[in-house]
């Protein structure tokens, strides 16, 4: 018969085992435009998101014009930006964050996320930047002169309006933002045990399911 005495330290071990053994870290990708340099400006910038699998927005890349510090905004909305532009009550807000830009070409991060997107469904954000005030060589978030859509196995990106002064008014097509999202598959906030290591503890604790019922049994 096994006794106890064999059983603790041999469930010890495996338990020790489970808990040392390597996580599966979540999975993660970005998608980018690129950067397209030119001297124009702008205060605000629309983006849609489509997710091909479920998937959660974790921070951005974005260029500006200009070194000087601001403090950027980011809302968000379920469903695309195209008929909200003009509605502030549509959108939630994100956060705020001050960033100090690179200058030309060089990609400033903008720390904000945690907006999960559902597979198949589309999700807007539009970034404002209220010093994209100061004319056509001002500083202020990059345009893209000829946008058009980038995608990845992930995720689609699609952004051509922008506005220029007081954020939610006089929006204009044609010119789209510039930057890199990140993202974090499958939604998840946090590592999660390999299927190895869930394996493991299903078996143990089979196991001693097991051997309680055999002494039980036994008596």
């Amino acid at each position: 018969m096994i006794s106890w005495r064999r059983v603790v330290p041999i469930a010890t071990v495996v338990i020790a085992s489970l808990l040392t053994a390597p996580i599966a870290s979540a999975q993660t990708g970005s998608l980018t435009t690129g950067f397209e340099d030119w001297s124009g400006w702008c205060s605000g910038l629309y983006v849609d998101l489509t997710a091909s699998v479920p998937l959660t927005v974790t921070s951005f890349d974005v260029y500006f014009k200009g070194t000087l510090n601001r403090n950027v905004s980011v809302y968000y909305k379920a469903g695309t930006y195209v008929g909200s532009e003009t509605t502030p009550g549509a959108w939630t807000l994100l956060g705020t964050v001050n960033v100090s830009p690179g200058g030309t070409g060089t990609a400033t991060a903008v720390n904000l996320g945690g907006v999960a997107i559902p597979a198949g469904q589309t999700y807007a954000f539009y970034f404002v930047d209220l010093l994209g005030t100061g004319g056509p060589d001002g500083g202020g978030l990059n345009l893209d002169l000829t946008p058009s859509p980038v995608s990845n196995a992930d995720l689609t990106l699609n952004s051509s309006m922008r506005t220029c002064d007081t954020p939610f008014t006089d929006p204009e097509g044609g010119m789209g933002w510039e930057g890199t999202v990140y993202y974090q598959l499958g939604g998840q906030a946090i590592p999660v045990l390999g299927t190895t290591a869930l394996a493991g503890l299903a078996t143990l604790v089979l196991f001693l399911g097991w051997f309680v019922l055999r002494q039980r049994s036994a008596t």
